[in-house]
This record gives C-alpha cells, sequence and structure tokens, in this order.
C-alpha cells in the first residue's frame, strides 16, 4: 500500500475497528491478494494487554562483548506476525531525524563512520539500558505527538502491544519496551528525535560532528573539548542526556586520538572507513584451511568459535559457506566491491563454492531439460503443488494416466513463491527464503530436468538454473543435424552429438569437438568450464518439437537402457513402482543443490 495512503487512512483512525481493518488492508496489499490471512479482533485485543504474558514473548540473554549479558525479548510467531505490520504503518508515518544512523533505511553503521573521518579528536558514549529505560507511558504519549498524531484510544492499543511486562527486583511491574520487537527500533528513534535535536545544537554550539546509532552516540572534531575540568562540553552533554531521562554509561565513555585506533561502531576510521584487520585474517585463515585441507576441516576449526559467540541466538547448526558468504557481503557494504582484499577474497570464495569443482565427482546426470511452461503445454496441464508426508514442497502430474512426482529443490522453491506460482499459504509456510546461486555457464529460470542419480533410475527434478547448459563450442553444428541424429539413430546419439560436438556430414570422418561428457562423474577443471561468449548452448535451446510421447520416448529408451545392463528398472513417474515422495525429498536433501 502505498505510503500516502496509509498515511491518510493513519490519520482517520478513531477505534479498534478501524486500525484492525487498515492493518488487514496492509496485510492484502504486502502480499498482493484479497483472501490473504488476516488478524482478527480477538488476537489484536489479547495481544495489545502487556499483562497477557502467555504466548507473548520469549526470553533469552545473549553476552555482550564487554562483558554481562543483554536480555532479549523475541514476539511469539502471532504478535510478531501482528507487530510486523504495525511497523509497515509507523514507518510510512515517521521519517527518522538526520542524525539517525541506526535502524534507518538506506543508512547504515558505514554511514554513522563516514562522518567522523579525518578528525583529531573523536568521543563516544553509551546511553545505559537503552530499551528498558523507555517506559510504556513515554511510548503511548509518544504516538499522540507529531507526526503520528494517534487518538487517545489508538495510542492506547499501540503502545499496549509495542510494550512488556517486566518483574522489578521488589515483586513490582513496569511496562517497558523490548528488545527484539520488530516496532521497537524504530520507537526509539521516534523517542530520541528530542534529544538527537538537542545535542545536534551542542554540536553546533561548540562546532563538532555529532551522530547516533541506536543508543551509541558520537561526536568528533578538529579540536578538543572533551576535557571535564576545561570545558563546559561533558556537563552539558551529561544534562541534555538526563533530562531526556536517560543516563551516560560511564564504562563505554572514551576519547580517542588521532595517531591512534578510532573507531566508531565497530569500524576503523583513519583516511577511509574500514573493519579491524582481525576480521580480514577470520575469512582469510578459514578460506585456506578450505582450500589446503579441505571443508571439513575448515569446518572443524569454525564451528566451536562460531557455536560460542552466536550459538545461543542462531537455531540449528550452521553451514561454514553461508556465514563466509555473510562475512564477506559485510566486507563488500565496507570496503566496496571494487577494494581488491575484498576482490580478492571473494574470488576464493567463489572458486571453492562453485557448482563446477575440479577434480569433485558430480552425483546427478541432467539427461534432458524443458523450461517450466514448455513442460506444462507438453503434459497438457500445470503442475499441482503439494507436501509430501515429511513436510517437503513437491510437484505432480498426469502424463499418459500416469503420475509423476516431482522434486523441487530449495531454491526453485523460493521462487515458485517469490513469483505467485505458488500462493497456498500451507505450502508457503514450509519455504524458506535462500541465496540464489547458478553456475556462470547456466542461465536462471525455473526447469523440469529429467535426472539420474548415480546412474540409477531417472527421476523428475525442478531447478532454478538450466543444469543441461555446458561449454561446448557448439556454434557449427545446425540444429536440423541433431534433429536428424535424433530421428535416425535415437535420444543417446543426439544427446552424445551434442555434448561431444559431432558433426555428422554423410560419410565424412566426425569432427571431434572440446569433449564434457555426459556422465558428470569425470573431473572438470574450474578454467575450462568457463564459457566461450555467445557460443555455449543448452539443449532447451534446440527445437527438437517436444510432445508428450517424446518425453515418454525419453523415459523409455532409458528403460531400455536399464533393461540391456541387467537393471531393475520400474516404471517412471509410478508412485508404487518408484521413489515415493519421501525418497525424491532425500534425493534433494542428499544432494548439492541445498548448497548452491
Amino acid at each position: 500500500m502505498e505510503k500516502s495512503k496509509i498515511i491518510k487512512r493513519a490519520a482517520e483512525l478513531q477505534s479498534k475497528e478501524d486500525l484492525l481493518l487498515l492493518l488487514n488492508d496492509i496485510v492484502k496489499d504486502e502480499l498482493g491478494k484479497d483472501d490473504a490471512f488476516s488478524f482478527s479482533m480477538k488476537q489484536l485485543t489479547y495481544y495489545a494487554n502487556p499483562n497477557n504474558v502467555r504466548g507473548r514473548y520469549r526470553h533469552f540473554s545473549i553476552p555482550k562483548k564487554t562483558g554481562g549479558v543483554r536480555k532479549i525479548a523475541a514476539p511469539s510467531r502471532g504478535l510478531g506476525h501482528l507487530l510486523y505490520y504495525v511497523n509497515i504503518m509507523l514507518k510510512a508515518i515517521y521519517q527518522p531525524s538526520d542524525y539517525a544512523m541506526g535502524f534507518v533505511e538506506g543508512r547504515c553503521v558505514v554511514d554513522n563512520a563516514i562522518r567522523h573521518i579525518g578528525q583529531n579528536y573523536v568521543f563516544n558514549t553509551d546511553l545505559e539500558n537503552f530499551f528498558p529505560s523507555i517506559e510504556q507511558p513515554r511510548v503511548w504519549k509518544r504516538f499522540q505527538l507529531k507526526p503520528f498524531n494517534f487518538k487517545q484510544p489508538i495510542a492506547n492499543i499501540l503502545a499496549g502491544l509495542c510494550c512488556i511486562r517486566e518483574k522489578n527486583e521488589d515483586g513490582t511491574f513496569k511496562y517497558i519496551l523490548p528488545q527484539g520487537a520488530p516496532t521497537s527500533p524504530l520507537i526509539t528513534n521516534a523517542i530520541c528525535d528530542t534529544l538527537d535535536r538537542r545535542l545536534s545544537g551542542l554540536a553546533r554550539r561548540f562546532n563538532l560532528h555529532y551522530t547516533r546509532y541506536a543508543d551509541d552516540i558520537t561526536f568528533s572534531s578538529m579540536h578538543n573539548v572533551y576535557n571535564e575540568k576545561k570545558s563546559k562540553f561533558l556537563p552539558e552533554l551529561k544534562r541534555i542526556i538526563e533530562g531526556q531521562h536517560f543516563r551516560m554509561n560511564e564504562k563505554k565513555t572514551r576519547l580517542q586520538k588521532l595517531g591512534r585506533r578510532q573507531e566508531v561502531t565497530g569500524l576503523i576510521i583513519s583516511n577511509k572507513v574500514n573493519t579491524s584487520s582481525s576480521y580480514v585474517a577470520e575469512i582469510r585463515n578459514i578460506l585456506h584451511i578450505w582450500e589446503k585441507y579441505g571443508y571439513n576441516d575448515a569446518y572443524k576449526r569454525f564451528y566451536p568459535k562460531y557455536k560460542e559467540q552466536k550459538g545461543h541466538v542462531k537455531k540449528g547448526e550452521p553451514l561454514l559457506e553461508n556465514v563466509l558468504y555473510g562475512k564477506l557481503q559485510y566486507l563488500k557494504m565496507v570496503k566496496g566491491y571494487k577494494d581488491p582484499v575484498y576482490a580478492a577474497l571473494q574470488a576464493r570464495y567463489d572458486k571453492l563454492t562453485s557448482p563446477i569443482k575440479a577434480e569433485v565427482e558430480q552425483e546427478y546426470d541432467y539427461l534432458r531439460s524443458f523450461t517450466l511452461a514448455e513442460f506444462e503445454e507438453i503434459v497438457g496441464s500445470q503442475i499441482n503443488y503439494f507436501l509430501s508426508k515429511e513436510g517437503k514442497l513437491c510437484g505432480k502430474v498426469s502424463l499418459n494416466d500416469r503420475d509423476i512426482i516431482i522434486s523441487i529443490t530449495n531454491e526453485a522453491k523460493f521462487q515458485l513463491v517469490k513469483n505467485k506460482i505458488v500462493i497456498d499459504e500451507d505450502l508457503i509456510a514450509n519455504v524458506e527464503p535462500v541465496k540464489n546461486t547458478f553456475p556462470v555457464n547456466s542461465k536462471p529460470g525455473l526447469y523440469v530436468v529429467l535426472t539420474a542419480k548415480n546412474g540409477k533410475v531417472p527421476f523428475w527434478m525442478m531447478t532454478y538454473y538450466d543444469p543441461t547448459v555446458t561449454d561446448i563450442d557448439l556454434s557449427e553444428i545446425p540444429v536440423a543435424e541433431l534433429v536428424n541424429i535424433w530421428e535416425k539413430n535415437g535420444i543417446d546419439a543426439a544427446i552424445e552429438a551434442y555434448e561431444n560436438g559431432i558433426l555428422l556430414k554423410g560419410d565424412d570422418t566426425p569432427k571431434a569437438k572440446k569433449k564434457a561428457g555426459r556422465n558428470k562423474k569425470a573431473s572438470m577443471n574450474i578454467e575450462d568450464s568457463i564459457p566461450i561468449i555467445n557460443k555455449s548452448v543448452a539443449i532447451d535451446d534446440v527445437d527438437f518439437g517436444s510432445t508428450a510421447e517424446d518425453i515418454s520416448a525419453v523415459e523409455e529408451e532409458i528403460r531400455m537402457d536399464n533393461l540391456k545392463k541387467n537393471k531393475p528398472n520400474p516404471s517412471l513417474g509410478n508412485e508404487s513402482d518408484t521413489q515415493d515422495t519421501e525418497e525424491l525429498d532425500s534425493i534433494i536433501d542428499e544432494g548439492s543443490f541445498d548448497d548452491l
């Protein structure tokens, strides 16, 4: 929903019913469908009362770098969804001050640090117990002021939704802003508007630079005004902070002079913003161990430290490649994509995580691929999506009166939801966002691929890229010749001609091209896998005039080939004779696609 519409409707809110209607309309607009789920009045009423502690928040603590623990209150799934859409409404109305760098779209720790580059003095301080020091009455009052201007009944509901009940040491209760709710960051910035205005005025008075990142306050200057005995700056700073019902954290207050290490929100500032050398060294060390000793040794070094630092926050077991990817993205944000240090580390990571690796056995044979549209056109119906007994998203389609089960990779699942091909809420709930990657010599898109694992019975699989793309130069092979080979000698001969670059011209000797081999178990060199521009061709680029009979023919030829080798081969696509949906799930779980 457009911000202007949200602002207009929010200004007209008079009752709880009006608020509920606006939130549900935002839900429909965000999800792009009129039959989207909606919040009920019962939910809104229950969650708006902080005294209803059951099913509202989950409490846990995480250690601070400087010692002690930070208490986190994470909302339940139901309350979290509700607060998510409340936050969309609040973001449409509220614009943070120019000095607030944290929790603001388009601003980050780099923007916070840049403002203090090249200064002789950098002064940092911290607001003690930042989130718990903001109590519900302040939130309630702030919602009634500009730019929100909510009526009192609406402010009552929103303040109740956004706050939590905590027990004091003396047994009494207080109602505070939780650290962990999606609405809390924006509310803290709104609460601190007056603080930002007064501290920026103080900075102008003493000719300083000022920024605030959540509870982290930074001043910088070319001259020293930070001596409490000789300057009025520090007394004025304390007076303003305490006047806004906050307290300075003396343990985190420090002055950093030029010539020594100057740090702002975890970043080093000198002539430019930079990460610490230890951060880069950690990435470099893990990559080195992975390259020299293999993934398992690198994981053994990485795992204990990660669990010690993040195990209390992150659920499940970490994937080394995902953690490294996140660290490299942070390095890219700080240093820039052109930075040689980042570029070199990213290149090493890409080489290690590429689907096409030197001396690595590939377990899959990709026999034939179709785009999703081509496949559905051939079978004459759309794919039906369902959940297997294991809760995995699968596809089913009928071909020649037989059911074909289609296994789906994680990347393809995400694209099905993203492109609104799968819209059922029960199915969407089982799909998690993933990082879409595909080989450099392939092309993105949804493909249905006839696949065999370790030479066993083929099965159908949906992927987010065409795995049949090779790096073979087939520019000299006319499409008509491939069709003729298929008609005369069968599908295997056509595939062999395609992959080996053999051009048949009457009785002439076949001309051998660069051999890739249909069997992916052959070792491949990374350099050899880089495609020649405009010469990499996919099987889908060749118009074979495929029909339902063609698909059946592909299956039949594979079955006949297996029979010749005395291998048992049940009918393809028949659930009673081939893998059931659980086995198809295990194919993906065991394969390499989840790790792309």
